[in-house]
Order: structure tokens, then sequence, then C-alpha cells
């Protein structure tokens, strides 16, 4: 993929539903990619339905090298905010995105 720990901020930023991998797919992925020294952007913080994304998170995926979407169940209920940040960076700047499809 690319070596970790270059100028940017984060080497990864991870977009996923809580609610759905937060604690078992998502949370491993994250574990292996700081195992690596991948800087890696992971919201632990439980959002509720309805609270605007942070600034801060927004400005994580513009401080990123790459991100990694997994898309699951409910992703689109809640993440279609952030998703929409990921592929304007993509397209602007050249964001990598690499997308996961869980079940």
């Amino acid at each position: 993929m690319f070596s970790p720990n270059s100028n940017s901020n984060y080497d990864v930023f991870l977009s996923f539903r809580g609610k759905d991998t937060r604690g078992g797919f998502t949370r491993h992925l994250y574990a292996a990619l700081i195992q690596r020294w991948y800087k890696t952007v992971f919201d632990d913080e439980h959002l509720q339905r309805g609270k605007v994304i942070s600034k801060g998170l927004m400005k994580s995926i513009d401080c990123s090298r790459s991100s990694v979407v997994v898309l699951s169940e409910n992703y689109a209920c809640w993440c279609l905010t952030e998703l929409a940040k990921i592929v304007e960076r993509m397209e602007t700047k050249g964001l990598r995105v690499l997308p996961i499809f869980t079940i």
C-alpha cells in the first residue's frame, strides 16, 4: 500500500458505522494497523444519531493519506456526510480509498 508515517498527520482514516462494526471487525483492523506503525484515525466516541459530525473528524479526513471505508448494513444511515468528504478528498487531492463490504 504505502510506507507508514509520511508527511501527513495520519496514514489511515477509518470510516465505519460504530453500531455495526466498532466492537468487532473495525476494532481488529485498527489494532492490526497500529501494530504495523500506521497512524490511524479510529473515532471511538459513540456519536448519536442526529448529531453533527465534528469539525475535528472532518479535519482528520483532510489530514489523512488514505481511508478505509467499512461498508455495513447501517453505514448509509449515518455516515454519508463522512463518505461525501472522503470522496471529495479522493477527487481533489488523490486520497486513496479502500472500500470493505461487511455482512
